[in-house]
């Protein structure tokens, strides 16, 4: 991801430097998306175990 903001900075093929506030930019976007993944896999596992508490209720009775 970080390639492809640094591509796309850039004019007339010649790089623009990419400043502090670009980086930390780009280092927040990561941190965004890692949290997003690790918040998805929480859910799949929040639902899978409801699944399966569900599963056994029916089975007890």
């Amino acid at each position: 991801m970080q390639q492809a903001i640094a591509a796309s900075l850039s004019l007339d093929g010649a790089e623009i430097p990419v400043t502090s506030a670009d980086a930390a930019y780009m280092k927040a976007l990561e941190e965004s998306r890692i949290e997003q993944e690790l918040e998805e896999k929480r859910r799949r596992a929040e639902d899978e175990e409801l699944a399966r508490i569900l599963e056994l209720s029916t089975k007890e009775k």
